[in-house]
């Protein structure tokens, strides 16, 4: 069941990246949006715990607050990374977190080290170097690619907190409350500080994409933690984090980014990837 939960989060993740690529591309606050997508989160996980607010104890909500703290912050780079960059290489590099999350699991959770997860952190390893910008066509400043991988790391960050939360019998349905409550902070606090001045902080388009990616939001990180919940965060992580493949050809078909044999060799190893992590 873990693969099938991972392969959901992967499905959710590669249209709600997409999606951000889009809403970069329209001039407006970044905080105010991932305050929306928080808002939608918060309600979406409210009916599916029975007490989210009374049987709170200081355990989740520092789990809670953590990762939910991680988690903005990623996404907040990586939709200001992708206003510059194409979204199948802005995917691609921002999904480098699933190698340093199943590697810190292996050690931090002693989890096994077996041939498929190696060969499977390997095939990543290839499929985000055929895609980068290091003697790749694609342009991409160094400011991007390291914004990226700062994002990368950051949530990577947050589905390893997620990982011990699981193991701690956290309840997962107040965790990802206490996440959404968190992006709501979060998404004012810097429309507040770095947006209010240089960019409209409140229209229309906000709750279009703001509800839009709330939803695909909760399907990512409900999957992902239900995956987490069934088996090891070496296999989930991976595989929950290569949505770039489904991205990259919506920014193909949709936004009619070019199609070049890197791309394809890019997918064909992530395709490997997936298919190492859940095959041994």
């Amino acid at each position: 069941m873990c693969i099938i939960f991972a392969l959901l989060s992967l499905v959710f993740s590669s249209i709600n990246d997409f999606v951000f690529k889009i809403f970069s591309k329209q001039g407006i606050a970044k905080g105010t949006y991932i305050s929306i997508i928080g808002a939608v989160w918060f309600i979406f996980f409210i009916p599916f715990c029975d007490a989210p607010f009374s049987s709170l104890n200081s355990t989740t909500i520092y789990y809670g607050v953590l990762s939910g703290l991680l988690g903005a912050i990623a996404n907040l780079l990586l939709i200001e990374a992708m206003r510059t960059s194409e979204v199948s290489v802005a995917s691609m590099i921002y999904r480098l977190n699933l190698i340093p999350a199943a590697l810190c699991s292996i050690f931090l959770f002693n989890e096994s080290l077996s041939l498929g997860k190696i060969l499977g952190i390997s095939f990543a390893v290839t499929a985000v170097f055929f895609i980068s910008p290091i003697k790749n066509k694609t342009s991409i400043s160094w400011a991007t690619y390291a914004t990226l991988i700062i994002a990368a790391l950051f949530r990577a960050g947050m589905a390893l907190f997620y990982k011990q939360a699981t193991l701690e019998d956290i309840n997962i349905y107040q965790l990802l409350i206490l996440n959404g409550a968190i992006w709501v902070i979060c998404g004012a606090i810097y429309t507040i500080a770095f947006e209010r001045k240089s960019c409209p902080s409140f229209v229309k388009a906000h709750w279009k994409y703001g509800i839009v990616s709330g939803l695909l939001c909760c399907g990512i990180v409900l999957f992902l933690a239900k995956g987490l919940e069934a088996g090891e965060a070496s296999i989930v992580v991976p595989i929950s984090q290569l949505g770039f493949i489904g991205t990259a050809i919506l920014g193909v078909l949709v936004i009619k980014e070019e199609l070049t044999l890197r791309k394809c060799v890019a997918f064909s190893m992530g395709i490997l990837c997936i298919a190492s992590m859940s095959s041994f």
